[in-house]
């Protein structure tokens, strides 16, 4: 059994990781503002309880961002700007995903690899590297595993139990070289799971290939909350 475990998205935590929107092929020219302001307004709300942890393409922007954030009272001592080569803003996928020991005492972080959702989207491929730059400015070791996996296609309940979907990590084109034996293997030795709940697929026509975050997710240790739609 692995001696690190993956702690609920609801547990106490020292920072979030966000990553600054740039792309216009993501966010069109039409909508790349609202979106900026929308997350000034994340940041702000954030800042006050917690480290905010910001990916900036270089410090031009890095100096844009600190003043537009000045600008809106957020104190820039709870923001830590990370430059970074990077293309999308979705960290939940590509970022690191923290784990600790059982005893609370040790923090460290699980690198899978990214393939910009088997491969649909070859401009995002070079987030599968930001993480490996940014290593050195984690304190925590870095666990790394040559399975690829995003944040978005498991739930987990912070006890051991993970919710998942054969469509994503078992009918996709991620890991065509592992079982689902191999997979189950993976997902105990890094993240510490106990129990693997396998869903069928997710949303009909999703290019994330049926991540689970779209249909349903844990809200207590013992309590799913999920997206039921009667339409056929």
């Amino acid at each position: 059994m692995s001696k690190f475990i993956m702690p609920a998205e609801w547990e106490t935590h020292e920072a979030v990781w966000l990553a600054w929107p740039h792309d216009l092929i993501t966010f069109p020219p039409g909508h790349i503002k609202k979106v900026k302001e929308r997350y000034i307004e994340i940041i702000k709300l954030l800042a006050p309880d917690e480290l905010v942890m910001l990916l900036v393409l270089d410090e031009e922007v890095k100096k844009k961002v600190s003043g537009l954030l000045a600008q809106n009272g957020v104190n820039l001592s709870k923001v830590i700007f990370h430059i970074a080569e990077y293309a999308d803003v979705w960290l939940r996928d590509y970022g690191p995903m923290f784990v600790v020991d059982f005893d609370k005492k040790k923090l460290a972080w699980v690198k899978w690899q990214y393939d910009a959702y088997s491969k649909k989207f070859p401009r995002l491929l070079k987030d599968n590297y930001v993480f490996y730059n940014l290593k050195n400015k984690i304190n925590a070791p870095m666990l790394e595993s040559s399975m690829v996996l995003e944040g978005g296609s498991i739930e987990q309940n912070g006890q051991g139990t993970i919710l998942t979907t054969e469509q994503c990590l078992l009918g996709s084109s991620r890991n065509p070289q592992l079982t689902k034996e191999q997979i189950e293997k993976n997902l105990k030795k890094f993240l510490g799971a106990s129990n693997i709940i396998w869903l069928k697929r997710g949303l009909k026509n999703d290019h994330t290939d049926g991540h689970i975050d779209d249909t349903a997710r844990f809200v207590s240790p013992d309590t799913i909350l999920c997206a039921y739609e009667e339409n056929k």
